[in-house]
């Protein structure tokens, strides 16, 4: 659904040639423009589960870190006759009319739960990185932001990833080879958060007006909601774990048949040779039997590594939450006056 666009100068060209021979993204900074515009774009589109939350991300590369100045929101429907790489164009044409950074440096996506670990996503991140090395992928997640801690981060394939991917083979003996596990597909990259001079100043002016059970809803002490989602999801994605692992043991017992036959085949070979050297025909091999019988496909295991990497997303996350939610119990507890026994009758 996302498209690569891009405007360049013969300036810019060169630029580019220069930064893409760097290595990894250190850092990426987040211009607080930009994750105003992200959590705008995701609370207008806080009910559609139809289409994805995503556009594409804006900025520069300096000295190894992606500095993120600019972004704009992709339409949940295309309008008649224009599509999505024609509207990202046209947008960036139009920022660069106005003296905005319109080099195109990655793509955001909106996930609740950090549910983004799956393959449309991976190969997605793998057509940026594929045309602009220091493309990254920055995932808003609203459910956690809604418990009173932003979450914003940014993740790049790993070099492993990239090949495996450029191959298209994910194969279990693929995947042995290149030694790629579900740690290894992404990468996260730290995420900075840079603020104007102006918005320093305007932040102590927007707490100032915060109502006092707007600061006090952070002291929340009720996880049922949140960690009923978790859990859920959590199941969710162990159930699909389960499904794959099913898939791939049909696959171990359709190859153990396949070379019981192929063994069986063997053995009958020399009475076989010799009726055909009786008709005058060439014997056959070993390997001529081997040919005949049609290989069995292997299941493609990139979307078990997936899952697994989505399971510990999960599963970290239920763990910060629940470390956090202790805090919050003892310090409910602590500044609750003490009752003194009552005595007994």
């Amino acid at each position: 659904r996302l498209s690569r666009v891009r405007l360049q100068s013969p300036r810019e060209a060169v630029f580019t040639v220069l930064t893409t021979t760097m290595d990894a993204v250190r850092s990426v900074v987040v211009d607080a423009l930009v994750v105003m515009k992200i959590l705008k774009h995701a609370r207008d589109n806080a009910h559609e589960h139809d289409a994805p939350v995503q556009g594409p991300l804006l900025g520069l590369v300096v000295d190894g870190d992606l500095e993120v100045t600019n972004c704009f929101p992709l339409p949940q429907v295309e309008d008649e006759g224009t599509t999505t790489g024609e509207y990202q164009y046209t947008m960036m044409r139009w920022l660069r009319a106005v003296n905005v950074d319109h080099m195109h440096v990655g793509w955001y996506q909106v996930s609740e739960l950090g549910r983004f670990f799956d393959e449309e996503v991976a190969k997605t991140q793998y057509e940026h990185q594929k045309a602009i090395e220091e493309s990254v992928l920055v995932v808003y997640d609203p459910a956690i932001t809604a418990q009173g801690s932003l979450s914003v981060r940014a993740f790049r394939l790993t070099n492993e990833a990239m090949k495996v991917l450029s191959k298209a083979d994910f194969s279990p003996a693929a995947l042995k080879s290149a030694r790629l596990t579900y740690r290894s597909i992404f990468h996260e990259v730290p995420v900075v958060m840079k603020l104007s001079p102006l918005a320093r100043v305007l932040v102590p002016d927007l707490t100032a007006d915060l109502k006092q059970a707007e600061v006090f809803d952070r002291l929340d002490l009720s996880t049922h909601a949140f960690m009923e989602k978790n859990i859920r999801k959590l199941m969710e994605r162990i159930d699909d774990l389960a499904s794959e692992t099913s898939k791939y043991q049909n696959y171990h017992k359709q190859l153990q048949k396949h070379e019981d036959q192929i063994e069986l085949r063997i053995a009958q070979l020399p009475a076989e040779n010799d009726a055909r050297k009786a008709k005058g025909q060439a014997p056959w091999t070993e390997e001529d039997v081997r040919s005949s019988f049609k290989p069995v496909e292997a299941p493609s295991r990139l979307d078990s590594l997936l899952t697994t990497a989505q399971i510990n997303n999960y599963c970290k996350q239920v763990a910060q939450f629940n470390s956090q939610s202790f805090g919050k119990l003892y310090l409910a507890k602590a500044i609750q006056p003490t009752t003194a026994a009552e005595p007994s009758a």
